[in-house]
């Protein structure tokens, strides 16, 4: 089963939050690591889940335990590609409220291209 972090980290940590060093050192490495460990049915049970679920937290740990685990820079991942992880997680899960994660529509591409190119728009 993997771990989840104590309430106390709960109460100080955003799921998104980017400025996360000491955790990545300690309690999200240990969770990856953990992750790993699990049979790849239980994770691939525990990813639809979330997934149907939209459950933020639950992806975003997904998204971590892979960055740590499968990503070019393992434990050493920087605060800007959390960030920009992050981001993209926030962008997909906010336009894709009603799609299923899972199977998305034809369209569900388009609606986040359009998505960001509105906000870039904004930003400028």
């Amino acid at each position: 089963m993997v771990p989840h972090p104590s309430p106390s980290v709960n109460r100080r940590l955003h799921p998104f939050q980017a400025n996360l060093s000491s955790y990545y050192r300690g309690e999200a490495l240990e969770q990856a690591q953990a992750w790993t460990r699990l049979p790849e049915e239980e994770r691939r049970r525990r990813a639809m889940d979330a997934a149907q679920r939209h459950d933020v937290v639950a992806l975003w740990r997904l998204t971590e335990n892979w960055l740590l685990t499968h990503g070019e820079q393992g434990a050493h991942v920087s605060p800007h590609t959390r960030a920009a992880y992050a981001r993209g997680g926030r962008l997909l899960l906010e336009t894709w409220r009603h799609e299923n994660l899972l199977r998305p529509s034809r369209m569900a591409g388009a609606d986040i291209w359009r998505t960001v190119a509105s906000r870039q728009a904004l930003s400028h």
